[in-house]
């Protein structure tokens, strides 16, 4: 990511309603806000700091300007980190400005300490737990009205932890009211007499699927090979191939590719293990638990 202005280009833009850069082929116009090093990836942009810095991905001018037409819809994004040194800090994660009127309205807490992947989807309403900078307020109707038809900001926050980081951000959409209201009306159970919504019992995720090879994997956002094994990342999983898994010969237990869902990862390590100090990546989840191991 430059962080200087550059083009948007318009193959990076959702022809529908919603407004989506997918990063396709570059940023889609996304810029840097604060002291970090960035870059494009397939299907994301990615940036770096080494200290405690406070930066954002910056949008574009597609998304700026009067958005009047997405209140009470959502604001979408898929941000994680491949790695991250010292203390999550709790800051604002999103946040929209309009200097027209004179308004900051930031979003806090929508991003899990320690974690690989997130996905939020922000309620564009004074009802998604938006408060206004400097009085820390809920904001009106009127206020977010406002704000959204005339953005002349939107900030994604990068930046978290007190040491080095390695942040990527990947899918960023503006949904108009229609799409968020079936998308939140998906599975609502009715309330009780009480208005409280009744228990339900928590359900595990379904099995994730065991692709033998990589050719068999849908959807891939991202891949990367080295001589141990193939890594593949998609909306819901990660899969990895290890380099045997490509020979003719029968395999062994741990010889056979793994597959594990996004939504299971609660963190990332990387760095050099046992005798050689060959590279390894262990996958954990939020016990701690190792999930998946790729690297000998």
């Amino acid at each position: 990511v430059n962080t200087k202005e550059v083009a948007t280009k318009n193959f990076g833009y959702a022809k529908s309603a919603d407004i989506s850069s997918k990063f396709l082929l570059d940023e889609n116009g996304w810029t840097l806000v604060g002291r970090a090093e960035g870059m494009h990836a397939p299907m994301m942009v990615k940036a770096v700091d080494t200290d405690n810095s406070d930066w954002f991905f910056s949008a574009p001018d597609t998304f700026l300007g009067d958005q009047s037409r997405f209140y009470g819809g959502t604001f979408s994004y898929r941000l994680g980190f491949f790695n991250y040194e010292g203390t999550f800090q709790t800051l604002p994660d999103t946040i929209f400005v309009s200097k027209k009127h004179k308004m900051t309205l930031k979003m806090t807490g929508s991003i899990v300490p320690y974690s690989f992947l997130n996905a939020p989807s922000l309620l564009l309403s004074e009802k998604g737990g938006w408060v206004v900078n400097g009085t820390e307020g809920a904001p009106s109707k009127h206020d977010f009205q406002r704000v959204l038809s005339s953005l002349s900001e939107i900030l994604i926050r990068g930046g978290y932890y007190t040491g080095a980081e390695d942040t990527y951000l990947m899918t960023v959409t503006l949904s108009g009211p229609s799409t968020a209201a079936k998308s939140n009306n998906k599975g609502a159970a009715s309330k009780d007499a009480d208005g409280k919504e009744p228990a339900s019992k928590p359900r595990e995720p379904p099995a994730p699927p065991r692709p033998k090879t990589f050719a068999e994997v849908k959807g891939v956002d991202l891949s990367a090979t080295g001589a141990d094994g193939t890594l593949a990342l998609t909306a819901t999983h990660l899969h990895y191939f290890p380099a045997a898994a490509l020979g003719a010969r029968r395999l062994t237990p741990e010889e056979q590719p793994v597959s594990v869902w996004l939504s299971s990862i609660a963190s990332v390590e990387t760095g050099g293990d046992g005798d050689g100090g060959e590279e390894r990546l262990r996958v954990l989840d939020d016990e701690g638990g190792v999930i998946l191991t790729a690297g000998r």
